[in-house]
């Protein structure tokens, strides 16, 4: 079991953000994978169904082990450079009406304050360095290890 994101931007360097309907968290484009779908592909699927637009993974940013709970088994989520969106794009956003209420493009803290209202912005935050620094990450539970 896993998760997939993709991390994409504005010409101004704001991050999109999606808000769904069943969760009072915002978070990245994404979600679960399907059986035998890698992990690059639901990104790509997940960030279509979610937003209309089909994106193409740049990089692998984050990799993510998730140590199980009561609620849900271990997995591994992962992020992606989903990379700059043109005007044209962002103008182009159709949200899946059933799952996403709303979307936005804000600034690194703002979207690591909206991302930290529903538990950690780690992951997001670790994203965000290694967009900087070019080297891909390996996280447990969010952390480094």
């Amino acid at each position: 079991m896993g998760a997939s994101a993709l991390l994409l931007r504005d010409e101004h360097g704001q991050i999109v953000i999606v808000k769904p309907h069943y969760k009072a968290v915002w978070h990245l484009p994404g979600g679960l994978m399907e059986t035998d779908e890698s992990p690059r592909l639901a990104a790509e699927r997940e960030t279509f169904e979610e937003i209309g637009l089909q994106v193409r993974t740049k990089r692998l940013l984050v990799a993510d082990y998730k140590s199980a709970t009561e609620a849900r088994p271990a997995c591994m989520q992962f992020i992606f450079d989903g990379g700059v969106l043109s005007v044209e794009q962002l103008a182009g956003i159709v949200l899946q009406a059933n799952e996403i209420e709303a979307w936005q493009a804000v600034s690194d803290d703002d979207a690591l304050a909206l991302v930290a209202q529903g538990g950690p912005s780690s992951r997001l935050a670790n994203a965000l360095a290694v967009l900087e620094s070019g080297v891909p990450i390996y996280l447990e539970d969010g952390q480094t290890v």
